[in-house]
Formats: C-alpha cells, sequence, structure tokens
C-alpha cells in the first residue's frame, strides 16, 4: 500500500484519478430506449457506443412533407453521416416499432445530427433584415426600356402592385 504524506488526502490532490475520471456511460450494445424530437419520441439504439436514431422514423414523422430526395440531399449538405444497422438491430427496431416488419434496411443518425437535420427544415428561417430604405435601380433591356426603382419593403404581400 501507498504511503501519503501527512497532512495531505489523496482526493485532494489535483493530480488525483479521482477527479481526472470521467463519468462512465452506462450504454449497452443494442440497448434500446427513446427520446423526443420536437415533441415526437424517436426510438434509439446503441450503436458503438453511441445512441443512433432511426432515420426512416424521423422521416416518416417530423419530416413526412418532405421528399426521400429533399431529406437525402439536405443531409448530405450537413455533412451528416449514416451508419447501416446489422440485421439483427434491424429486428430490435421492428420489435420496438420504430420499423415496418417489411423493412430491409435503416439508417441510424446521432441525436445530435438528427437534431440538426431536423432544425434545417423545421426552424424558424427568419427572412433577412435589409436597412430601412433600401433600393436598388432596375432598368429593361427590352423594346420600351423601362426605368424605376424596386423598393422591397413596398413589397408587403404577394398582390402587391408596387412591383
Amino acid at each position: 500500500m501507498d504511503s501519503i504524506p501527512a497532512g495531505r488526502d489523496s482526493s485532494s490532490s489535483p493530480n488525483s484519478k479521482q477527479e481526472l475520471s470521467y463519468p462512465s456511460t452506462n450504454l449497452k450494445p443494442n440497448q434500446v430506449g427513446e427520446t423526443v424530437l420536437y415533441g415526437i419520441p424517436i426510438v434509439s439504439l446503441v450503436i458503438d457506443g453511441q445512441e443512433r436514431l432511426c432515420l426512416a422514423q424521423i422521416s416518416n414523422t417530423l419530416l413526412k412533407n418532405y421528399s426521400y430526395n429533399e431529406i437525402h440531399n439536405r443531409r448530405v449538405a450537413l455533412g451528416i453521416t449514416c451508419v447501416q444497422c446489422t440485421p439483427v438491430q434491424l429486428e430490435i427496431l421492428r420489435r420496438a416499432g420504430a420499423m415496418p416488419i417489411s423493412s430491409r434496411r435503416c439508417g441510424m443518425i446521432t441525436k445530435r445530427e438528427a437534431e440538426r437535420l431536423c432544425k434545417s427544415f423545421l426552424g424558424a428561417h427568419a427572412p433577412p433584415k435589409l436597412p430601412e430604405n433600401f433600393a436598388f435601380d432596375v432598368s429593361h433591356e427590352c423594346a420600351w426600356g423601362s426605368r424605376g426603382s424596386f423598393i422591397p419593403a413596398r413589397y408587403n404581400s404577394s398582390r402587391a402592385k408596387c412591383i
């Protein structure tokens, strides 16, 4: 047994292992869980030590108003990698209700990636704020050669006559 100098407690040492250790996660391979995204429960599965969510379930619930191509292209643009689950993991997802029995594969993404993907579709996108008196000149090079100024502030509805 190592001796500790008098007056020093090993737990108070700045180099003690107790202070340097990180809390261990209790994630077990193929552990099923549930997380909530935008108020919708989504099945999660632990793959390679990370909690991952079923992309198909996210697509069929939260992103149901978007096409497969829109979701795929946005995922690629955001640099989100999709991990294909094994047949055993797919069966676990089927039994958890995340995937239909007829499904043959399932892509899984991390919760953080799922949040980024959903936010890119569902997050509030405020239009850019222009300076108060912003305008630019417009001229047509057609036979009539009309000229004028476009003032975006006057275009406040789709039926505005200022255009």
